[in-house]
């Protein structure tokens, strides 16, 4: 997570500057400084799609979520890296749910490779997709729910959550203790909980 520490609000809105004055050449620059932090999130969310993961590699989710943003970023003004992060996630979301759609579809590679090749399809273990597939529409209503959370209690989850920053290091960002920082984590599920009930995922634990 080092690598973003020195990527900061007014490079961002250079880097942004340029990119939506024709530079194409600034999001180069943009993804050197946080390719690190967005590779993590990928691989996070990316475990929760076994069928998705099976057909596609980090790298080649990352280029297609990085499409996605920098189309983004040529037609939207952003004043902050947490804005920046939270599209980022946004994006990364939204090509995920794209994907799973592709290959878990009515019309989807999984159902077509079960009528079209029935040996290759002896290869994929049953329950692959169809827990999955009931639980897409679960993940992407909690993804929903976080972006809507007050904003403290939603920053503090994002950063444990979606970026694996630790409470310590949260605690220096915002200049507070690690015990106020595990209470606004624990604040934000409390509020999730009481939106999703059932359908909440599993979290991570801020001990």
């Amino acid at each position: 997570m080092d690598q973003s520490e020195e990527f900061n609000t007014n490079q961002l809105i250079i880097i942004t500057n340029r990119l939506k004055a024709g530079d194409d050449t600034a999001y180069d620059q943009l993804v050197k400084q946080v390719e690190v932090r967005l590779q993590f999130l990928t691989r996070k969310m990316l475990r929760r799609f076994p069928s998705v993961r099976q057909m596609e590699e980090t790298g080649d989710v990352m280029n297609m979520m990085h499409q996605r943003l920098w189309r983004r970023l040529k037609s939207k003004d952003i004043q902050s890296t947490k804005e920046f992060f939270h599209l980022a996630s946004w994006e990364l979301a939204n090509e995920l749910k794209s994907l799973a759609r592709k290959y878990l579809g009515a019309n989807g590679w999984y159902q077509n490779i079960r009528e079209i090749d029935p040996e290759v399809a002896k290869n994929i273990p049953e329950n692959l997709t169809s827990a999955e597939n009931s639980d897409l529409d679960h993940w992407f209503s909690f993804h929903e729910t976080v972006l809507k959370l007050p904003e403290l209690e939603r920053d503090i989850f994002c950063l444990v959550f979606y970026h694996g920053i630790d409470k310590e290091a949260i605690a220096e960002m915002y200049g507070k203790d690690s015990r106020t920082i595990r209470r606004w984590y624990c604040n934000a599920i409390t509020q999730l909980q009481e939106k999703l009930q059932d359908k909440l995922p599993e979290l991570d634990r801020l001990d």
